[in-house]
């Protein structure tokens, strides 16, 4: 009854692995059907079952404090060697009775030992030794050894065949068991690792939603600095339509000095007041072209500025609305992966 440890880190409860209801039967029947005194104890010696067909004899020595502990002891001995070995081992108990330990391994972790016997060998104990255990143990010597009497005879072989065959019963329910507990264990892991999934899908799922929200304000952002891009792009043209105007201005002021220089020139010494207007026209002509030229390199700038701005304006829009669709379809899909992982988690095993 071995088989490989199913999980290291964690103690196997008895009660929940073990029908111990079931247990009990089994010792009763075995009793009726051969005549053996039963019992099933952790690896401690500690009862799980009450005790099937025990001997008068044995009773009134466990009726004693220190009988009780002495034949808990040769329980644990006995075990100790039958797990040691792996299989059913027939011993003799200290009152000189043949008992036989069988071990249970539940995937792969002992757990407990069906222990019986309570036999009397073929050298069997002598009666002046069982009335030294008696005294030993606070008991009637006279009673014990009246109980002695009482107790089956059976040869060795007969308890070794019936230990195994109680052995094979138990191999088999120990299988069964090992099995169940597994099953158990998978289905509590697997629990535990698909709500571990959920907590961190549904947290991707909100960060996801963020994300969509953040994509969504960019967007909308964007859009906002288009508008206002060309709200910038209309006040541009009309400085523009400013700007040809006074370059036209600024074109016949420049005709108006020449004309007037020329008409100076005519009048001779009558028109040297009129060549000092001329003069401050040509100069006035002269700086509002400078004026013009930087108004218009300014406004080249400006306007190959508002086209990269636009430009990247337009691309962020689109790559956010992108943004915003693949997230929402990756919000969909985790959805839809978390609704197949509870259809799994509720399916039985």
């Amino acid at each position: 009854m071995t088989g490989e440890r199913f999980n290291d880190s964690e103690e196997i409860i008895i009660e929940e692995v073990l029908d111990l209801d079931f247990v009990q039967e089994l010792q009763d029947e075995f009793v009726k059907a051969l005549g053996i005194a039963t019992l099933t104890s952790d690896v401690e010696g500690n009862k799980l079952t009450e005790p099937s067909g025990f001997t008068d004899f044995c009773q009134l020595m466990r009726s004693s404090a220190e009988g009780e502990r002495r034949c808990e002891e040769s329980g644990r001995r006995g075990g100790k060697k039958a797990r040691k070995r792996g299989e059913a081992q027939v011993y003799e108990c200290h009152a000189g009775l043949y008992d036989f330990s069988i071990p249970i391994e539940i995937a792969g972790e002992h757990v407990c030992n069906v222990k019986g016997g309570q036999i009397v060998p073929e050298d069997p104990p002598t009666k002046e030794e069982i009335r030294s255990i008696a005294r030993e143990l606070n008991l009637d010597p006279e009673r014990m050894e009246e109980k002695f009497e009482n107790v089956p005879r059976v040869e060795v072989s007969q308890v070794r065949a019936a230990a195994n065959i109680m052995q094979l019963v138990l191999s088999s329910l120990s299988e069964v068991w090992s099995h169940q507990y597994q099953l158990e264990e998978f289905s509590q892991k697997r629990t535990e690792k698909f709500n571990d999934a959920f907590d961190r899908i549904e947290s991707i799922s909100a960060s996801a939603q963020e994300l969509t929200a953040s994509s969504q304000e960019i967007s909308s952002q964007a859009k906002n600095t288009e508008e206002l891009l060309e709200e910038v792009e209309e006040s541009l043209d009309r400085t523009e339509d400013i700007y040809n105007a006074v370059k036209k201005i600024a074109d016949k002021t420049t005709i108006l000095g020449l004309n007037a220089s020329i008409e100076a020139a005519r009048l001779g010494q009558e028109g040297a007041g009129f060549n000092v207007v001329a003069e401050e026209i040509r100069e006035l002509s002269e700086n509002s072209k400078e004026s013009i030229a930087e108004i218009e390199k300014t406004m080249v700038e400006m306007r190959k500025k508002m086209d990269e701005i636009h430009s990247a304006a337009g691309e962020t829009s689109e790559i956010t609305d992108e943004q915003a669709n693949a997230v929402e379809g990756l919000t969909e899909d985790l959805q839809r992966v978390q609704h197949v992982m509870r259809e799994v988690l509720e399916m039985d095993i």
